[in-house]
């Protein structure tokens, strides 16, 4: 089938090329031109695992193409999926400007019948809403209406393993009101839809909450952990037991009950205001999700509070090194992440940091820019002689690293995990200071 892909961010360019991957023949569209024009060398926006190599080889057989030309890729297919961002605004609505533009554009240049498909995450409602502009549309460039219909299709991907999400999918949630679509998604999804039925179909309201639903469990999750190990800190008790006691419950599960230094991304905290934005739009105090916000938003300074309490409140001067900036591993995301509040309070307390994340960077997107902050090419340059090694994202090569070394490499040897990554046993037998999230005091 041709199918036309509008935004060519995460999850327009993972979709995009998932599809074509299965057979499909996909036009990406987006307005930044040097995006596509990076695209088509092989430069890719983003990073994310096995990404790369399926553009480059779908690429060459001519199954994907990048343009910028809006009237082209709207009349290249006759199903066209939305997939640009919807930022955050200040009091925690999702911006719509761009599903705005997009809705604009294709009632502009449509020549014939299109089926208008919802991937980004937007509000209940928003179908009516583009109907209402692409109508608008046709009345104000007084071009005769041309049939179109809507559909949500609400994508479930996680950052870091993205292209596996799409091929192996949990489920396809399919939000429609026309029964002529079922047969058109069923083709379009049959290549990930062969061992067992995937695809949900229902309205398409129900759809658009679905999205917000399952993010809003998942930070609820986190949030819980959180809380119960900040809880654990008071009594002294290691929430790694906590937690491996709980999530042996099958009812309960391992999935996303990490304590941390908070969450972030592009999808958890966003989501959970919009939902919350949402809810007070139609008189509804959602109380719980309120907490799951605040318990993270106080989660990614709880370090920070150990790391003040350590030193005694005596900050300034302090060489900090931290490793990982991304807001979790195998991805260079770094909206919300818990690394940008911790480093930027450690620099209003006159800390000298040098930084490290294996493809991740705060200073190339001028999110920190401060002549006390530096990034590193290497995990020892970033602890080498410093106060205190704060670890933010759990990159795998931490892992692996041998606590000897790291004693060595540090003036003094204080590591405050933020991802519990370390066995307590072993940082007991290198006599070195330790605070985690949630663990017993070393």
């Amino acid at each position: 089938m041709k199918l036309t892909i509008i935004g060519t961010g995460y999850v327009g360019l993972v979709t995009g090329v998932c599809l074509a991957n299965s057979g499909h023949h996909v036009t990406c569209l987006d307005i930044d031109k040097k995006k596509i024009n990076n695209l088509n060398k092989g430069i890719m926006p983003i990073y994310e695992n096995n990404l790369k190599s399926l553009v480059e080889t779908n690429f060459k057989k001519n199954r994907i193409k990048f343009t910028h030309n809006i009237s082209q890729a709207i009349n290249y297919s006759n199903i066209i999926f939305i997939a640009v961002d919807t930022p955050p605004k200040k009091n925690g609505q999702p911006n719509m400007n761009q599903i705005s533009k997009v809705a604009q554009d294709i009632a502009t240049f449509m020549t014939s019948e299109k089926i208008i498909v919802q991937k980004s995450t937007v509000p209940v409602g928003t179908s009516d809403f583009i109907i209402d502009i692409i109508e608008k549309t046709f009345k104000k460039i007084k071009k005769n209406p041309i049939k179109f219909s809507i559909a949500s299709n609400p994508e479930f991907l996680k950052e870091g393993t993205a292209i596996d999400d799409f091929m192996k999918p949990d489920r396809i949630i399919i939000g429609t009101n026309n029964f002529e679509h079922k047969a058109i998604f069923n083709e379009i999804y049959s290549p990930f839809n062969r061992k067992s039925t995937k695809i949900q179909y229902m309205d398409i309201r129900s759809a658009e909450l679905t999205k917000y639903a399952a993010n809003a469990i998942l930070a609820t999750k986190i949030s819980f952990i959180n809380e119960l190990s900040n809880i654990a800190d008071k009594l002294d008790v290691d929430i790694e037991n906590i937690r491996k006691g709980i999530g042996a419950d099958k009812r309960i599960g391992y999935d996303f009950l990490y304590p941390g230094c908070g969450y972030g991304g592009s999808c958890l905290p966003k989501d959970i205001n919009a939902l919350i934005s949402s809810s007070k739009d139609v008189q509804h105090n959602p109380l719980l999700l309120t907490s799951v916000d605040k318990v993270n938003a106080k989660q990614k300074l709880y370090l920070c509070d150990k790391i003040k309490k350590h030193f005694k409140n005596k900050l300034s001067g302090k060489k900090i090194g931290i490793w990982g900036l991304a807001f979790k591993p195998n991805t260079d995301d770094v909206r919300f992440a818990p690394s940008i509040d911790i480093v930027k309070y450690l620099l209003s307390k006159g800390c000298v940091i040098k930084a490290y994340d294996p493809i991740a960077s705060l200073s190339k997107l001028n999110i920190i820019s401060h002549r006390n902050y530096k990034e590193v090419r290497t995990f020892d340059k970033a602890i080498r002689k410093s106060d205190a090694l704060v670890i933010c994202t759990e990159w795998k090569e931490f892992w692996g690293i041998e606590l000897s070394l790291i004693k060595k490499l540090l003036n003094t040897p204080v590591i405050f995990d933020g991802r519990n990554i370390y066995d307590l046993e072993k940082i007991k037998e290198n006599r070195i200071t330790y605070y985690g999230i949630g663990r017993k005091k070393t």
